[in-house]
């Protein structure tokens, strides 16, 4: 079976989901050395907020007062989510989804088979997630600004990250023969750089330096927009990779270097 990507507009159920999955997130607001932002961009009423923090759950009652406010979020822009939706499945899967597959299969050694579906939505920062589920953020303010091909290679570059994000981890499981959860592998740090620094380098290599994938305008994405600190940890990264023996040796190498194994 060859993989596929699947587009849906995520609904108030899925934003729930996605918002007790990157529930720790939220206890990370106050971490300026990532330069992080907050990935959820639902208004949660505190009370909610410590809910879900202290138990990882939902009563009913929070579950429905949330749909609510995330309704609300969605209708705002639910006409311009469909329109963006039917333009980015249309040019993912005529441009760049076998093309995208066989190259990945290429630098990673064997064939990706799994189904991923992709969701569209305001209420998330564009992520992965478990069983293969992914977001891609409608980002109104900057999307009405775009012309109709950078939009493309925008978000056909975050729809690849994103899978590569997931098909990374497989790989770091297998290197390290550790079956972990994603929230789990990012704890993982050494005295400056984490397991989530090398997650992020990856695409660089992969995706925004890679020829081959300059047809689709990848090689114009400035991560380092997003990623201030890709420069400098670059410096550590670039003679790594340029060495390595495949993608499991520098993996294996750089987690090394940065002090954060396992």
């Amino acid at each position: 079976m060859s993989p596929y990507v699947e587009f849906r507009l995520a609904k108030e159920e899925d934003i729930i989901r996605f918002i007790l999955e990157l529930s720790y997130t939220l206890e990370r607001e106050r971490l300026k050395d990532r330069n992080y932002e907050p990935c959820i961009y639902v208004p949660i009423p505190k009370e909610i907020r410590n809910e879900i923090l202290t138990t990882k759950n939902l009563k009913e009652d929070s579950k429905n007062k949330l749909k609510r406010i995330i309704k609300r979020l969605i209708d705002m822009d639910r006409n311009e989510m469909k329109i963006f939706l039917d333009q980015i499945e249309k040019y993912w899967i005529n441009n760049c989804e076998s093309f995208y597959f066989e190259e990945i299969k290429k630098i990673i050694g064997k064939k990706f088979q799994n189904h991923l579906i992709v969701y569209i939505t305001n209420a998330i920062t564009g992520a992965y997630f478990k069983d293969n589920k992914i977001t891609l953020t409608y980002y109104k303010k900057y999307y009405k600004k775009m012309k109709r091909k950078e939009l493309m290679s925008y978000a056909s570059s975050t729809i690849g990250e994103e899978i590569l994000h997931l098909i990374y981890w497989d790989i770091w499981k297998e290197v390290f023969n550790k079956n972990l959860e994603f929230e789990d592998i990012l704890r993982i740090e050494g005295k400056r750089w984490s397991t989530w620094h090398i997650s992020e380098i990856i695409p660089d290599y992969i995706l925004i330096q890679n020829k081959n994938f300059r047809r689709f305008g990848w090689n114009k994405i400035d991560r380092t927009k997003t990623y201030k600190w890709i420069g400098d940890f670059k410096k550590i990264a670039d003679p790594l990779w340029e060495k390595r023996r495949n993608l499991k040796d520098f993996i294996l190498s750089i987690h090394k270097t940065c002090g954060c194994l396992p």
